[in-house]
């Protein structure tokens, strides 16, 4: 997935999460109350990113963050990793790469 910096709203990242991607044991996806996207900057900065819920089932989560100006200001690779709060504490589910293209 890719995106150009400087990207900001309207733009969007949605992401999802399936059961079988939250961890090495199952997740009822239901059970999460919020997320939050971790993320390594192509700088090497490390960031978290506001999300919302958009889909939620006991197999899966669709996730969206509307990008910031100084979200994606720089080109290269944002590793990112999706932070869920369960009653248990946190779970975490990826990573996944964001391509930011000049």
């Amino acid at each position: 997935m890719s995106i150009l910096a400087g990207a900001r709203a309207p733009e969007y990242l949605r992401l999802r999460v399936e059961n079988a991607e939250a961890a090495s044991s199952p997740l009822d996806l239901t059970s999460v109350t919020a997320v939050t996207l971790e993320v390594t900057t192509s700088q090497g900065d490390r960031v978290q990113w506001d999300a919302e819920i958009e889909t939620q089932t006991a197999e899966l989560l669709v996730i969206k963050h509307v990008f910031d100006p100084q979200d994606v200001e720089f080109p290269g690779t944002y590793r990112i990793v999706i932070t869920m709060a369960v009653p248990e504490g946190t779970r975490r589910a990826g990573p996944t790469s964001l391509l930011v293209v000049p």
